[in-house]
């Protein structure tokens, strides 16, 4: 077994002493405000519902960023340090968009979001990448499979993927530490109805059949995650399809990382390392 990073031991420990709420939600997005960076002010906001566009100065191409949250929290807000960082270390206008969430609007509510704004998003920005984290990775991938015209690259930080949470990384995190599987597992149930098919490609993107139409793909996997297995799984599946493929995986690392740099150095050199990515370096 891998060692926890000091830094994650740190967080977590100051977790304890956080009078936090207690709906995933409001937790969430307070984290995340807790845990912001400051914004870099060369970057300009400029929202167009459901959309927020992250313009950078002279903008080379664009990335979709598909936030995370388990299906059923996060938002425009909880990433909104995120994207800004991004937009500045990348050169590329970041378009968030604020898909609907469960349990008031269950699968497949979001992929439909997602399907109807891309068609605009890549009218505007022909040169697309797309991307997310966590449940916005399982979002990105799924788009990235469906879409007529498949995007210039691939970002997926600790994507959700398989909805049976089988493998053994779901047992030995079962608990934690940070997001656990008993995590992950009600974020599947509040965004699944009863009788969807836990295996179907468009819920579980980790069994579709054919890889072969991906684009160029950066993963990021950690190994204090119970999503570790399912995102080292599809690291196998991409090589043996050929994709060329940026892995990264961080050891002692947990999950969620990457929206709170203020507590993680990794976000930060996640973030210059997915813009190196994203360049072609």
């Amino acid at each position: 077994m891998p060692t926890l990073h000091p830094e994650c031991a740190a967080f977590l420990q100051s977790l304890a002493a956080m009078d936090l709420p207690g709906d995933p939600p409001s937790r969430y997005s307070l984290l995340c405000a807790r845990f912001a960076a400051p914004p870099p002010l060369s970057v300009t906001i400029r929202d167009a519902p459901p959309l927020r566009l992250y313009e950078p100065p002279h903008p080379s191409a664009a990335i979709l960023w598909l936030h995370g949250g388990r299906f059923i929290s996060g938002g425009l807000d909880t990433h909104d340090s995120l994207c800004r960082l991004l937009a500045h270390a990348s050169g590329r206008t970041v378009v968030a968009l604020d898909y609907r969430l469960a349990p008031a609007h269950p699968y497949p509510a979001a992929i439909d979001d997602i399907s109807a704004a891309l068609p605009g998003i890549l009218s505007r920005f022909p040169r697309l990448a797309i991307g997310g984290d966590s449940a916005g990775g399982c979002l990105a991938l799924t788009a990235a499979l469906q879409s007529e015209h498949p995007p210039d690259a691939l970002v997926l930080v600790y994507p959700m993927l398989d909805a049976t949470c089988h493998l053994p990384s779901h047992a030995i995190f079962e608990s934690g530490p940070g997001p656990s599987s008993l995590d992950m597992r009600a974020g599947w149930d509040l965004w699944l109805p009863p009788d969807a098919g836990r295996r179907h490609p468009d819920i579980s993107p980790l069994f579709a059949p054919n890889l072969s139409r991906l684009p160029r793909t950066f993963l990021l996997t950690a190994g204090f995650d119970s999503l570790r297995d399912e995102g080292l799984r599809l690291a196998s599946r991409l090589a043996a399809a050929a994709i060329p493929l940026t892995h990264t995986h961080l050891n002692g690392h947990i999950h969620g990382f990457l929206t709170c740099p203020a507590a993680f150095s990794a976000a930060g050199q996640t973030i210059l390392s997915i813009a190196r990515f994203l360049a072609g370096n």
